[in-house]
């Protein structure tokens, strides 16, 4: 996925990540991918500039989607049992980076435990400005680490 500025043309308006961090190419878990997610964004957004989730509404002042699907999934989280007071979707960023950071063994895995969650990476001034992060080829073997063994995701699985 690639997480970049861009222009809305439809609203006239230009949206733009937090952070320069923030502007990255990120790979897609495999086991996303066996769920179908490529298919599904073929189908939803040909286009590259189309957005994933057309049916989310745009809310507030800055006109995100999030809200919305915060929303939803917190109702779901509750009808599947899942839900527990204080874990926000937030949570779910902070699991990500906790477990992937436990099974980075070398240097290479945490540059790309940051790069994927969009954190700076340490270093000079010059490793800031320079490293333009690893391609999304070279970090899925670390995002493909990521997993949670407590839960069975098979039945989601396509094909």
């Amino acid at each position: 996925m690639h997480f970049r500025e861009w222009e809305d043309e439809s609203e006239g308006t230009r949206r733009t990540p937090k952070t320069e961090s923030a502007k990255r190419r990120v790979p897609i878990h495999p086991d996303i991918i066996r769920m179908g997610f490529l298919d599904y964004i073929i189908m939803a957004a040909p286009e590259a500039d189309q957005p994933i989730f057309p049916d989310l509404p745009r809310e507030g002042e800055d006109g995100k989607r999030s809200p919305s699907f915060v929303r939803w999934f917190g109702r779901y989280r509750q009808q599947i049992g899942a839900y527990r007071a204080g874990v926000a979707t937030h949570s779910f960023r902070h699991t990500v980076v906790t477990r992937l950071k436990a099974v980075a063994r070398d240097p290479v895995m945490v540059r790309h435990v940051n790069y994927i969650v969009g954190h700076e990476q340490p270093g000079t001034e010059g490793d800031k400005r320079y490293d333009k992060g690893p391609s999304p080829s070279e970090s899925v073997t670390t995002l493909a680490l990521l997993r949670y063994p407590e839960i069975d995701f098979s039945h989601l699985y396509v094909g």
